[in-house]
């Protein structure tokens, strides 16, 4: 009677696996027909060879396969694009790659924007190369969270030679918050027709992600939601030049103009200003007078102390 219970529950165990199965492949039948994936990740990468593969083994490696994978390559020298081709001569991730090129650029945002009109994804992410998902399970457990929103953020993590750390962002945020902040693209999606009605600025360098957003949240009817989660972890430099700094600031400047009065200008930087102000004078506090305090009780006790030792041989804590 066991043997012939345990024959009729593998059988069960079998069948339901094998009308998931068939489930999985209708619906990426249904994906492929209507030319829809959930998530078009677009990389970009100009001789960083070594952080290509790492960026391409972390979406190969997904356990989910609704996505696609778009690489624009700005016709690197180095190993790059025998990178690329040794990937895709494996034949499961080559039918993720919707697209790939090696081609000279005009910089950075040119080249996110040449992988724009590739895309067929509901969601775009831009993960650079050097940058890598979270974990073999983001496609699979954002997919899973019936995302709707026309911008969807996450924390993120950085990391650089040294030390990796993590990053919350606020619940939500407002087009003033992107006047002196900016998401973590890295850590970002963004809705397609949301992304195709603005493309990235090739006027700036460094701020034009930042622009993006600000453009984007000025607009009427835009949608967010954070998640309390990870996508990928963003390679940060171990450290930022002065010019890189001053030309950044340059930048944020002219992005400003683009989208505020004069006089707007005039009232948020001083609105900023005196915010940044205030926030110096809690940590000069927090580190001046109360530091000035710990410092002075430190001297008390060192001479308490060695009065104490001097009489009794007791130690004062």
């Amino acid at each position: 009677m066991i043997p012939v219970i345990s024959a009729i529950l593998l059988d069960i165990q079998n069948s339901i696996a094998f009308f998931f199965k068939m489930w999985q492949d209708l619906r990426m039948l249904t994906i492929q027909g209507t030319n829809e994936v959930f998530l078009s990740i677009i990389t970009i990468n100009f001789n960083n060879a070594k952080g290509l593969r790492k960026t391409i083994e972390s979406v190969k490696n997904q356990t989910s396969k609704n996505y696609e994978h778009i690489i624009i390559d700005g016709g690197s020298t180095d190993e790059s694009v025998s990178v690329i081709r040794e990937f895709i001569s494996d034949s499961e991730y080559a039918k993720q790659v919707a697209y790939w090129c090696s081609e000279k650029d005009k910089g950075i945002y040119d080249a996110m924007n040449k992988g724009i009109p590739h895309a067929k994804g509901r969601y775009c992410l831009f993960l650079n190369s050097g940058d890598y998902l979270a974990d073999s399970d983001v496609v699979s457990r954002f997919d899973n969270y019936n995302l709707n929103e026309d911008i969807i953020y996450t924390n993120a993590i950085f990391f650089n030679s040294k030390k990796e750390w993590k990053k919350k962002y606020p619940e939500k945020v407002t087009a003033l918050y992107f006047y002196t902040h900016a998401l973590s693209h890295q850590n970002t999606l963004i809705k397609l027709d949301c992304q195709k009605k603005h493309y990235y600025s090739t006027k700036f360098k460094i701020v034009s992600d930042m622009e993006f957003y600000l453009h984007t949240f000025l607009q009427e009817g835009i949608t967010q939601r954070h998640i309390d989660d990870v996508i990928s972890k963003f390679e940060m430099e171990s450290g930022i030049s002065a010019t890189q700094i001053t030309k950044a600031e340059e930048e944020q400047k002219e992005m400003r103009k683009l989208h505020f009065s004069p006089v707007m200008i005039e009232s948020l930087d001083y609105l900023f200003s005196e915010e940044k102000k205030q926030s110096q004078e809690l940590d000069d506090y927090r580190n001046g007078y109360k530091g000035l305090l710990r410092r002075f009780r430190a001297i008390l006790l060192f001479i308490a102390n060695h009065t104490v030792r001097k009489n009794s041989g007791e130690k004062i804590k």
